[in-house]
């Protein structure tokens, strides 16, 4: 069974159950990490199993307070029933989720170089080629979805950081939060991560 790249767009089959895997530290979850999981969360056959790696080390934002962040989007603003959060151990945590799933989807933002160099790409799937064979032994077809960041990276957690740490008003921090993010939900985002030891 072949594993394929799509980029931007992914077909969907109607009569097939979709399970989409999207692993990362999220230090801290933005907009444009909230964009990835509401583009195909809407679609029956689609779940989305997002894999919170600890994220101390990054930004200084932690775990914790990430994780605070996820859930306040799931709640307020996503179908909860349509959304694993589980906190990541190993890539292989998807195998726990994966009973009745047709395709399982790894799904990540373009990391700038990914359109540029396949050649790359092509070698971080090699890595994955243990836990792809595991999965398509179950008779399941796995597929990579790989998604431009908006507005060029405007919207990453770097530049959040950046821009909590410059002083910007919340008014203006509201930018990298969902737009459809009630303003107390985003106050609160805003004032925690203000309080955290960012760098």
């Amino acid at each position: 069974m072949k594993t394929n790249f799509y980029y931007n767009h992914y077909n969907f089959e109607e009569d097939k159950k979709y399970l989409i895997f999207f692993r990362g530290c999220f230090a801290c979850p933005t907009a444009g990490h909230f964009s990835l999981v509401d583009m195909y969360v809407d679609l029956p056959n689609v779940t989305y199993y997002i894999s919170q790696i600890g994220s101390e080390s990054r930004h200084g934002v932690t775990y914790e307070l990430n994780r605070k962040i996820w859930k306040i989007y799931i709640q307020k603003l996503l179908d909860p029933s349509k959304i694993i959060l589980k906190k990541a151990y190993g890539m292989e945590d998807v195998l726990d989720e994966i009973e009745g799933i047709d395709v399982v989807i790894f799904l990540r933002g373009n990391e700038e170089e990914v359109l540029t160099n396949r050649e790359k790409e092509i070698d971080r799937l090699r890595k994955y080629k243990s836990l792809l064979k595991t999965i398509q032994k179950k008779g399941i077809q796995t597929d990579f979805l790989i998604v431009d960041r908006p507005e060029k990276n405007t919207l990453s957690a770097s530049k959040f950081v950046e821009a909590i740490l410059r002083g910007d008003s919340s008014r203006r921090l509201k930018f990298f939060l969902p737009p459809k993010l009630e303003d107390r939900d985003a106050k609160y985002i805003i004032r925690k991560l203000r309080e955290q030891n960012l760098k």
